[in-house]
């Protein structure tokens, strides 16, 4: 039972989340260093993980489709910070934890569909907690090697704002898609 959500904890992010993975990329793309990656990340997963709860027992459901548009914008906001070369210093933990208590809204729909039974809830829910970091480290551990193969931040300055860039903009596009979902 855990490794069958672990699984799907990790294909949930790869192969199949390509939202999910470009807001670990834009999320990476804001640090310097890969343990703040790893500290972002993990923050990001505990906030998930109690809306994922919350939400899998039915103490707090939104239109899937707001929640899939306000991931869309919270993938928008991270590559736009990215471009503007804002840090959000202090403040970073909270957003990246409000962000990710709107990405568990999300999870909590697509975990419905494993149908989760109340007998394994915690097995099963941290099961599929622990595949989803995995598939998030695996992404930062990808990039960060990408980055030390290049070994010029200088030059990663300008590639971080193209990619930011392609980033903001297929999570605009997926802003409007949505939207008009609702």
């Amino acid at each position: 039972m855990f490794v069958d959500y672990l699984i799907a904890g990790f294909k949930h992010v790869l192969p199949l989340g390509l939202d999910h993975v470009l807001f670990i990329v834009a999320l990476c793309l804001s640090v310097e260093r890969i343990k703040s990656a790893i500290l972002f990340a993990t923050l990001f997963t505990l906030a998930h993980s109690l809306t994922l709860a919350l939400g899998l027992l039915g103490y707090c459901t939104i239109n899937s489709s707001i929640i899939e548009t306000l991931i869309a914008i919270s993938i928008f906001f991270l590559a736009i910070q990215n471009i503007l070369d804002k840090t959000n210093g202090r403040f970073k933990p909270f957003i990246v934890f409000g962000f990710g208590l709107i990405h568990g809204l999300g999870f909590a729909s697509a975990l419905k569909e494993y149908g989760l039974s109340k007998n394994d809830f915690i097995i099963s829910l941290a099961g599929f907690n622990i595949g989803v970091e995995l598939a998030q480290a695996s992404i930062i551990l990808a990039l960060f090697g990408l980055i030390t193969i290049g070994k010029s931040w200088s030059l990663l300055a300008t590639s971080k704002k193209i990619v930011s860039f392609a980033i903001a903009m297929i999570a605009l596009i997926w802003t409007f898609e949505r939207m008009f979902t609702i």
